[in-house]
């Protein structure tokens, strides 16, 4: 039987290598577009919160979010048909399939966000980025999703590289 990641890695790949991740990566992302995805990772992160009690302290990551998007000038956040798509879904599927979506969200930092960590870092604030556990919170992630979650993560997955693509044109209406 085939595990979470390998059943999730094409939809992985493909968020990805949007234009905002690639941009991310080298490090060519504006104030307006880091902190517009800043305040929705906030708002992703305080919906599943409100939903979710995580046992490891360092796996919430609402607050820093917040405390990112404070340190940037609080920007007027862009608003975007599919962050409200992904937020609606967040709101309505069951707990046990909400766990995908922490699977997709917050595994991300822990991983991948290490490397933004390192280049973001010296221009932007980075604390949702930062974990004093980083092992301990993995362990509750991995333990609380198995592959039966396949079909929903991929959803996540599908809707976050959709916000992924509508934000980056929102602040690049010429690409």
């Amino acid at each position: 039987m085939s595990n979470l990641k390998t059943l999730t890695w094409a939809n992985h790949k493909r968020a990805e290598s949007t234009q905002l991740m690639q941009d991310m990566l080298t490090g060519d992302i504006d104030l307006g577009l880091y902190s517009d995805l800043v305040w929705s990772k906030h708002q992703l992160y305080k919906t599943i919160e409100s939903r979710i009690t995580f046992e490891c302290s360092d796996v919430p990551r609402a607050r820093w979010a917040y405390q990112d998007w404070v340190g940037m000038g609080k920007l007027q956040p862009t608003q975007t048909q599919s962050f409200q798509t992904l937020q609606e879904r967040l709101l309505t599927v069951d707990e046990k399939k909400l766990w995908a979506h922490v699977y997709v969200h917050y595994l991300a930092p822990l991983y991948g966000g290490q490397i933004l960590k390192r280049i973001l870092g010296p221009r932007f604030p980075v604390s949702m980025l930062e974990f004093s556990t980083p092992m301990a919170a993995i362990a509750e992630i991995r333990y609380k999703t198995s592959p039966d979650l396949a079909d929903e993560a991929n959803l996540s997955f599908d809707l976050t590289t959709r916000y992924y693509d509508e934000l980056y044109q929102t602040h690049h209406p010429d690409s």
